[in-house]
């Protein structure tokens, strides 16, 4: 439970820089979806372990995982202008 709430809570405060006038809407959206993709890696994670097997289920945790952490460190960089 608290891995969850800190989990939403790292999604929720990506979907508010859309809010932060300093964010441009490039750099929010990107962190965003980076942070959506990384909350699906632990949901394909948790369903496949603790419900029923997913069907390339390891596959798809580990391309939401990597897939979230790089298009987060784009949103990064794009508002830091690296």
């Amino acid at each position: 439970l608290a891995y969850t709430t800190v989990i939403s809570i790292m999604v929720f405060s990506a979907w508010l820089t859309f809010l932060r006038p300093e964010w441009t809407p490039h750099a929010a959206m990107l962190s965003s979806i980076g942070a959506v993709l990384f909350m699906l890696s632990d949901a394909v994670l948790a369903w496949n372990k603790f419900v029923q097997p997913i069907p390339n289920g390891r596959v798809l945790n580990m391309m939401a995982y990597h897939l979230g952490q790089m298009v987060l460190m784009l949103g990064i960089a794009a508002h830091f202008g690296v």
